[in-house]
């Protein structure tokens, strides 16, 4: 079964992640499987005593859960009423299983009678990409980020990603790359803009290349500037330029 092979392929991913030193808290979702109580009516015997499989599972879980009758209003607040059964009357199955119900000809049916009690163990959440179920593993990295995404990816690449499981690696690390994209590409059009503003004010195509390239020289030159002197560029260090570039002009 597919789900099966994905569920342990999902285990060994965190047990090869609980392996590297780098990484820290992870967490598994959905988590390990849960026991769950599975009530299977027999649609039969109900429809001989006129009940619906609808009713009867409406009935127990308003029984357990209880469901909200009316709601208290207080000033500017409002409670809802839940209405259930007392604890004592539904804290083992022998006790759920005897839960009666009505029959439209005012026949009481209990629950043993039309239900089998299964015990299951089924997931708390069932998680989905694009229609397709999925596990999610998150983890906390130390240390280098890059390294370990590069190291896991190299493992996953190897072992995991086959024609029946496909790993994507996804979270902070796509944030980073849509972000790193995204500020190249803005980065290249606004020196295209500011080529084709010089161009047309110079009337000149090489001109605007002599300026746009004494802008990141001259800011290599002050960086050595700074560092040889010991300096750095704080308000001080600025006002000082700003300074200097006045004296000649008084």
């Amino acid at each position: 079964m597919i789900w099966n092979i994905l569920k342990d392929s999902a285990d060994k991913i965190r047990e090869m992640m609980n392996k590297m030193p780098q990484l820290y808290g992870i967490k598994l979702d959905p988590p390990d499987e849960v026991p769950e109580l599975r009530i299977i009516v027999d649609r039969e015997h109900s429809s001989m005593f006129g009940l619906s499989t609808q009713g009867i599972s409406a009935m127990t879980l308003a029984a357990i859960k209880g469901f909200v009758a009316t709601k208290l209003k207080r000033k500017d607040d409002e409670l809802d009423v839940r209405v259930r059964t007392r604890p004592e009357d539904r804290d083992k199955l022998g006790k759920v299983m005897e839960m009666t119900a009505y029959s439209p000809w005012g026949m009481p049916v209990q629950l043993k009678q039309i239900a089998d009690p299964v015990f299951v163990k089924t997931l708390p959440t069932i998680k989905r990409i694009e229609g397709e179920r999925a596990y999610f593993l998150s983890a906390n990295v130390r240390g280098n980020f890059a390294k370990a995404v590069k190291e896991i990816q190299d493992i996953l690449d190897i072992k995991y990603n086959n024609e029946k499981v496909h790993c994507v690696i996804s979270g902070e690390m796509l944030a980073m790359k849509e972000a790193l994209s995204q500020v190249s590409f803005a980065l290249l059009f606004g020196v295209v803009i500011l080529f084709m503003i010089l161009a047309s004010e110079f009337e000149s195509l090489f001109q605007p290349i002599i300026v746009m390239t004494a802008i990141p020289l001259g800011v290599i030159g002050a960086t050595l500037v700074l560092f040889v002197t010991g300096q750095s560029i704080n308000s001080i260090s600025i006002a000082r330029d700003q300074q200097l570039l006045e004296e000649p002009s008084n």
